[in-house]
């Protein structure tokens, strides 16, 4: 739509790259735009079709504050009018503007609007239009479609996804139904299954779905292969049966057309289990013929490789796979993939990937702060120089050096180089792009991380650790309402992931709204004392001021089993704070020492300067214990190690400026918030330091009150 609002070619360009999700070349044909745009708004200076490109194009170079004042003042200049269409199209890309800015609410509000006018917004537009791709699960986004609707529309389609054309080439390998009497091999029916999918993952002229997004299809009786494939985004789907009866395996796979339920291909395999460890490599090859994919040369004898000819040690690989995909992050099953891939390399010492699994699985546990001694480190770094020397150009091997570099060595750039030659290896690979915006975020490239996660995101749709991840990213940028879209998405599948609700009332309380914050809170059940979402309900209960029930649910975590020492310590600096603000002084002092002491042994036993919240932890206790000298020295000491590091930085300034504050010192307190009130990955907002009881002793200080006032509501 353009209308009265014309576009210049670079506006043009602008949209097409931001539409295709060209992060750099929207941003160089917008930035080309706007001095033009500029030049014209100042030769016509009262008109409202001008001006609001003017805010588009801010609003797509994230001048959130400019383009919000841009679109208002063009609304001035060209109200609605019955027989002008300018005040409909002014209008309307005010709607865009609002979207685009994260002003989700003030968006639906304006297509409220439009739709009850003739001029307004079309039902195609509205249901199909990426302008409108951040509104999309809201529900009263999703009313005002339903109100445009022409009669029976809703019967026919069910999304705008379901219009749009889907890859020919596209498949969803679902989960293979274990057919055995024996109910344990259900792992070797989804092992061979997340073979066949890896192996598919390899061919460049494809596009496979990764194993998170298919595992809710477990269920063969509940399938609707094409809803499958509509929410996948995919045009075929593979099932699949396995049968192992003693030493022989039954394998029974086929293809269907997810638009039309019309089967392209099946086949039978019945194999010894020593030749089943091949199987992979047959039904690839297979499949990519029908789909008339032709394989290179590299990719034909990476999907044939035999993985291991042991199958003790491919059992032990499996279980491996099986334990790592329980669930994301849980250091249980972290622990039982770790000994299970011991195992499979312990059986056959030439197995390559199960060597750079191991590799990877030692990385995250330490990355995580599990286990931050030098020993886990060590025999990260043994296992993948195991997987180079057997096989040092497989995907695996790069993917797991690419970690090595990442959570071992904070070597980002480095280990960028390994996540893209593992995306040359393995084009499919949604852990490699993810891996990829996670470090984008570190170095401060925010649109690409961006770009980055909606890539993974297509090819695996349902992960909520992706959604989760794009959500927050959007955070970072105070992005709020397209982060909760992006929740709201994840919610559709999982609605019961915790997580996800938890982000949510975290992106609330960064607003200011802790009601609606408590609604989403109240229902769940206290987070226990390791995840890091504890602490949104403990700001929840902070920003009320309700320091009573703090102390009771940090006496309550401590009270659990279990507990590791830097956890225990930080809730016990947790419980020191909220004593102290009761005026409880001595409690406080009590709780402040004792974290104190397992913190300082932490730091003499591991790597202190590779623990960043340990040292803000510290930092903390030493407030509470009124050392302001320590406290800055250790807040120094973590801007110090995170100097390079976008994500964290920022967060660790505001550690500085908040020990100020508690000591007084308004003019140190504020003499860098104004900058990170701008400043990605701060972490703070003007409702926050309206909220937090850390800024108290400089509250009344007229220049922090300023930086109190929420200049970006209209």
């Amino acid at each position: 739509r353009v209308g009265t609002v014309q576009f210049s070619r670079a506006v043009l360009e602008g949209l097409i790259a931001r539409m295709k999700g060209d992060a750099a070349a929207a941003q160089a044909a917008f930035s080309a735009a706007r001095s033009q745009q500029e030049e014209m708004v100042r030769a016509r200076p009262d008109d409202g079709p001008t001006l609001s490109t003017l805010g588009l194009i801010d609003a797509a170079l994230g001048r959130k504050e400019e383009a919000l004042r841009e679109g208002r003042r063009a609304l001035e200049l060209a109200p609605m009018a019955k027989d002008s269409l300018d005040g409909a199209d002014v209008l309307y890309f005010y709607a865009v503007i609002c979207a685009w800015t994260g002003e989700r609410d003030l968006a639906i509000e304006q297509l409220k609007t439009l739709a009850k006018i003739p001029a307004g917004v079309t039902y195609g537009d509205i249901r199909l239009n990426p302008y409108w791709d951040s509104l999309r699960g809201n529900p009263r986004f999703e009313k005002i479609v339903a109100s445009l609707a022409p009669k029976g529309a809703s019967d026919t389609v069910s999304s705008a996804s379901a219009l749009a054309p889907l890859p020919e080439k596209s498949i969803a390998v679902l989960p293979f139904e274990n057919l055995s009497a024996e109910k344990n091999d259900a792992f070797f029916a989804d092992g061979i299954q997340d073979d066949v999918l890896t192996s598919l993952a390899t061919i460049k002229a494809l596009k496979v779905i990764s194993h998170t997004s298919v595992m809710p299809y477990r269920d063969a009786g509940a399938r609707n292969m094409r809803q499958i494939g509509q929410t996948l985004g995919v045009a075929n789907v593979l099932e699949g049966s396995v049968r192992r009866v003693g030493d022989r395996v039954v394998v029974n796979v086929q293809l269907v057309d997810a638009r039309t339920d019309r089967h392209l291909w099946a086949k039978h395999y019945d194999r010894t289990l020593t030749d089943s460890l091949g199987l992979q490599g047959e039904v690839a090859n297979e499949i990519a013929t029908v789909f008339q994919a032709t394989l290179s040369p590299n990719e034909k004898a990476r999907v044939e490789l035999r993985p291991t000819n042991s199958v003790p040690a491919y059992e032990a690989y499996l279980r491996g796979i099986a334990a790592e995909q329980r669930g994301p992050w849980r250091i249980v099953d972290l622990q039982d993939s770790a000994r299970a891939f011991s195992e499979a390399v312990q059986i056959d010492p030439g197995f390559a990937l199960a060597w750079a699994k191991l590799s990877i699985i030692h990385s995250s546990i330490y990355w995580m702060g599990r286990d931050r001694t030098a020993q886990r480190l060590a025999e990260a770094r043994k296992a993948l120089d195991k997987a180079g020397a057997l096989d040092p150009d497989a995907s695996q091997f790069y993917l797991a050096r690419g970690y090595y570099h990442y959570w071992g060595e904070k070597n980002y750039e480095v280990a960028v180089r390994d996540f893209d030659e593992a995306m040359k290896r393995l084009p499919n690979s949604a852990d490699a792009l993810f891996a990829l915006s996670l470090i984008d975020r570190r170095l401060g490239r925010w649109e690409e991380a961006l770009t980055h996660m909606a890539q993974a995101a297509r090819l695996n749709p349902r992960s909520s650790v992706i959604l989760g991840n794009w959500g927050i990213t959007l955070h970072y940028l105070r992005r709020f309402a397209e982060a909760r879209a992006l929740w709201d998405r994840g919610l559709e599948s999982a609605p019961n992931d915790t997580s996800l609700i938890i982000a949510k009332a975290w992106s609330y309380q960064e607003e200011g709204d802790l009601e609606t914050a408590a609604k989403l809170l109240q229902p769940l059940p206290p987070q226990p004392p390791e995840s890091e979402w504890q602490q949104v309900q403990y700001n929840q209960l902070l920003y009320k001021r309700h320091f009573q029930q703090l102390i009771e649910m940090e006496q309550t975590a401590l009270r659990q089993d279990g507990l590791s020492a830097p956890i225990r310590a930080r809730n016990l600096a947790a419980l020191g704070q909220a004593q102290k603000l009761t005026g409880d002084d001595r409690a406080a002092h009590a709780s402040f020492l004792a974290a104190r002491d397992i913190l300082e042994r932490e730091q003499r036993q591991n790597a202190p300067d590779d623990f960043e919240f340990a040292i803000i932890n510290l930092a903390f206790v030493h407030v509470g214990l009124g050392d302001r000298e320590a406290a800055l020295r250790e807040a120094e000491r973590a801007v110090a190690v995170t100097a390079s590091d976008a994500l964290y930085l920022p967060q660790f300034q505001v550690l500085v400026a908040q020990i100020h504050a508690q000591f007084g010192d308004a003019d140190a307190a504020l003499r860098d918030l104004p900058r990170l009130l701008q400043t990605p990955a701060s972490d703070i907002t003007p409702a926050r330091l309206r909220l937090d009881p850390i800024w108290d002793p400089i509250r009344k200080d007229p220049r922090f009150q300023k930086l109190c006032e929420d200049k970006s509501k209209p």
